[in-house]
């Protein structure tokens, strides 16, 4: 461990984004989004329920909402930038897709659907989430978390050179999220340096997967045979148009290579050589075994980059191995964090609806990456085996460690039962982080701030009951007679809204 690998070249790279726009091009986007008479009105074809779920176009002007930052990263048909939300700060990213003129083509609403409703049923850590929807008579604006550190390849062109640590951390987040995906039957189908980001600059390596643009929900025990544009990354049973979630480890296994390397596994320069060295030529290792990697590295990447998919490795399989396994389990984590999270899972009791759908929107939508930062950490410590979620088994063993293992599996049970909102038997990234967060930092004054400000959207400083309850349907599976006692519960004299201190009376001082 610890060796380098070699210098990036011979690298296709897309169009590239630039830091900053001109002042005259930032300027013609707010100009021609401001001058639309009209935003689209909720499209039902933009409609999407995923697990009872909404995600919305909303009907609101996007720059009415948000000031547009600066260029983060460019695409042919997409563009994604930093924005800011006007009314609260909160620093968020934006893909905005062109709606092109009735006689362009190259517009596929069929993409946008798949992203806006893989992103909407996915929550780990690692893919990138999603917040809002809004359109104009010339863009789509999907709003989505910050991320500000460029793409993954942006970093290797930028530093040349990762160690044999860096890369194994990159990749047990990318297997990690592909298996939470694959276990919600979404295939990628187009991973790659450039549908990875950075959350931050600098080296803390913490990824985040974008563009579910050609995604898929899928029955597991079928092939498909939808064709998709080739490239370095895709698997070369793609271009035979028979193929299933496996094609997504090979590409992670292409990502590997290039980390490791500095070069494309397979390179030609014709689509169809390309599609034929895919077939036919084996990956070659000796530069591997020249520059010193680890033989679990290289045993790893052999699976991964099996030319038979009903043999190739699964990304929960791929994360036994020792190379990634190890890193998981040497995560440097401050132990009070570790104890603190037990104290508040096993504390966490929710006593009113309308707080712990507070909690879950604050966690899911305002919380930020370096607000969750440790905890991640302590998440990841106890999902043993990576898959992006805790099980019973998990915590039954993160307890016993401490309690003793008879006492462990009485807290696990409780804890499933408080906190598992969507009742799936596990808990995903949000819900861990809405019980194990300490309260003042969840309920901290500014979060509950910002959470109203969020829902008055008129200004008027008060939110009315069907806000509250909009704001809630989107964060916690709930049926009509709870929302009718989350009515009772907020609207304490009955006048239809709730003020900013009434708001956070029933938060604080209620509970």
């Amino acid at each position: 461990m610890g060796c380098t690998g070699g210098k990036v070249k011979d690298i296709a790279v897309p169009i590239r984004p630039k830091s900053l726009r001109p002042n005259n091009e930032e300027k013609k986007l707010k100009d021609d989004t401001l001058s639309e008479s009209q935003s689209i009105k909720s499209p039902n074809n933009f409609t999407l329920i995923q697990n009872e779920r909404k995600i919305f176009v909303s009907g609101e002007s996007f720059l009415d909402i948000y000031d547009v930052q600066e260029v983060i990263a460019m695409f042919p048909y997409a563009e994604y930038r930093k924005c800011i939300h006007k009314k609260t700060g909160l620093i968020r990213s934006v893909k905005i897709v062109p709606i092109p003129k009735s006689n362009e083509s190259y517009f596929d609403e069929k993409s946008l659907r798949r992203e806006v409703k893989a992103l909407s049923k996915l929550d780990h850590p690692n893919i990138l989430k999603i917040f809002d929807i809004l359109a104009d008579d010339k863009r789509f604006y999907i709003v989505m978390e910050c991320w500000d550190g460029g793409l993954l390849l942006d970093k290797l062109k930028e530093e040349r050179v990762l160690t044999e640590v860096q890369v194994s951390s990159l990749i047990e987040q990318l297997l990690s999220a592909v298996a939470y995906a694959h276990d919600h039957k979404v295939l990628h189908r187009d991973l790659s340096p450039n549908s990875i980001c950075l959350m931050k600059k600098g080296n803390d390596l913490i990824i985040k997967i974008i563009d579910f643009g050609v995604s898929a929900f899928v029955d597991m025990s079928r092939h498909y045979q939808e064709k998709l544009g080739n490239s370095f990354y895709t698997a070369p049973e793609v271009s035979d148009e028979f193929y299933n979630e496996k094609c997504d480890l090979w590409s992670i296994g292409c990502i590997m290579y290039l980390l490791l390397t500095g070069k494309a596994p397979f390179k030609n320069r014709t689509q169809k050589e390309l599609e034929l060295s895919l077939k036919q030529d084996l990956v070659d290792v000796s530069i591997l075994e020249n520059l010193s990697i680890s033989g679990n590295a290289i045993l790893l990447l052999k699976d991964l980059l099996n030319k038979d998919f009903s043999t190739r490795i699964s990304a929960l399989a791929a994360l036994q191995n020792p190379w990634v396994k190890n890193f998981r389990e040497n995560i440097n984590i401050n132990p009070n964090i570790l104890q603190k999270s037990m104290e508040n899972l096993i504390s966490f009791h929710c006593s009113s609806k309308l707080k712990d759908g507070i909690q879950a929107f604050i966690a899911s939508q305002i919380m930020t990456h370096d607000d969750s930062e440790e905890l991640l950490k302590a998440f990841k410590n106890i999902d043993k085996n990576g898959d992006g979620k805790l099980s019973k088994v998990e915590l039954i063993k993160f307890y016993s460690s401490v309690m003793g293992d008879h006492v462990g599996r009485d807290f696990a049970k409780e804890t499933l039962n408080n906190v598992d909102i969507d009742g799936n038997g596990s808990l995903e990234f949000t819900e861990f982080l809405r019980a194990s967060a300490e309260h003042q930092l969840l309920l901290s004054k500014k979060n509950l701030e910002v959470t109203f400000s969020m829902l008055d959207k008129d200004a008027s400083g008060k939110i009315s009951v069907s806000e509250l309850q909009e704001m809630l349907e989107n964060t916690i599976l709930i049926n009509n007679q709870t929302w009718q006692e989350i009515i009772r519960e907020a609207d304490q004299n009955l006048d239809g809204e709730i003020d900013m201190k009434e708001f956070y009376s029933l938060l604080i001082n209620k509970f």
